[in-house]
């Protein structure tokens, strides 16, 4: 796949030091580096855009997508600045924009992630802008500003459900939401605060939204080469340390966004993390009850993610849950039902303990024992 990062980027100049923000900056240049990305698409609002002249005047790269367009190397502005801080970090290669707009922000973000993961070149996306200003303020204008804030935040943090639909009031101000939806249009991720500072009243975040991992794109190698009749110890094990490492996992796939099978361990059963994930690769292509078993005509529909699982611990009521941080484990007469922490529409822990019931066969009226536990999750 070659689109491998997704991230929402800082408004540049910063008015004051902002030194979270640009160890920030700094932290997603070592990303695009790490990755090997080539290209990255900036998707901004129009006032941040540089002027058609100081945009490429060679071909756009993706003919499908005509609003974008390649960045000339001295362009300036806000886009200008970024670039030159990426560089500045260490990261060479191409940066290409286009307009955020008002209306239509997923669909774009859907149709430049099918265009850049279908390209032969490594490419990444970032949002760019700021958060409402006069965040430091007292009026109605202050209010609404710390509110979409907060919502953004918390959204980045928990649940990206948040971000949608905001109503108009709480948008007065604020440069970086239409960008910030394109951003999630583009691919499903483990979203990811990675600074936000109040400089001079006006909010600025960093935030990596989605990042290629290894991890995940090997339990595609070995599920592809089983569905494809080779033998699933062919694949190479990458470097990562954590596939080196005893570790229970979950291997969810889903087809165009709908869940298509997930299977896992609750404790490690096997030498590694790399052994756990072949396994249960596999067993969640064939082997999970509520679906057909995935055939090899469909690996181009699937998207694969990999949980790995942390300690359990016990825990004696639902309010030590947050579903947005911890999964659950409920045991009941030899019955166990798990379910993984940031799953899409699960806001609270009694719903989230009343669907692990479910999974095990648990009656509400039975008593039951608990435990939480917290989970990385890799996406391809």
């Amino acid at each position: 796949m070659s689109l491998v990062y997704v991230g929402v980027f800082p408004q540049l100049p910063l008015p004051g030091k902002g030194a979270q923000i640009e160890r920030a900056i700094a932290e997603i240049a070592v990303a695009l580096s790490a990755l090997t990305v080539k290209h990255v698409v900036v998707a901004a609002a129009a006032e941040l855009l540089p002027p058609p002249e100081s945009q490429g005047a060679e071909s756009a790269k993706w003919p499908a997508l005509p609003t974008l367009a390649p960045l000339a190397p001295a362009a300036g502005g806000a886009i200008g600045l970024l670039a030159a801080a990426l560089r500045q970090a260490g990261w060479q290669g191409r940066i290409h924009v286009t307009a955020a707009p008002a209306e239509g922000r997923e669909s774009l973000g859907r149709a430049i992630g099918s265009a850049l993961n279908d390209d032969a070149e490594v490419c990444a996306l970032l949002a760019c802008g700021r958060l409402a200003p006069k965040l430091d303020g007292e009026g109605s204008e202050a209010v609404s500003g710390k509110r979409m804030a907060d919502l953004v935040l918390q959204g980045i943090k928990r649940d990206t459900l948040l971000l949608r639909g905001l109503p108009a009031h709480l948008l007065a101000g604020q440069n970086i939401y239409n960008a910030l939806l394109v951003a999630l249009g583009t691919r499903e991720g483990a979203p990811r605060l990675l600074a936000y500072e109040v400089l001079a009243g006006t909010g600025y975040l960093a935030a990596e939204i989605y990042r290629s991992s290894p991890v995940a794109g090997f339990a595609r190698a070995c599920l592809t080469h089983f569905l494809t009749g080779r033998p699933v110890d062919e694949p190479p094990v990458p470097g990562e340390p954590v596939l080196h490492e005893p570790a229970a996992c979950f291997v969810t796939l889903k087809k165009e966004g709908d869940l298509r099978g997930c299977i896992g361990t609750v404790s490690p059963a096997r030498g590694n993390l790399a052994a756990e994930i072949k396994h249960n690769a596999v067993a969640a292509a064939t082997q999970d009850p509520r679906f057909w078993p995935v055939t090899a005509d469909e690996l181009p529909l699937i998207s694969i993610s990999v949980d790995v699982l942390g300690p359990m611990e016990k825990i004696d009521a639902p309010d030590a849950l947050d579903p947005f941080e911890y999964g659950v484990v409920v045991r009941c007469r030899g019955k166990s039902g798990l379910l993984l922490p940031r799953l899409e529409g699960i806001e609270d822990a009694r719903q989230q303990i009343d669907i692990a019931r479910q999974k095990a066969g648990i009656w509400p009226e039975e008593t039951i024992e608990m435990w939480r536990f917290q989970a990385k999750r890799y996406h391809e």
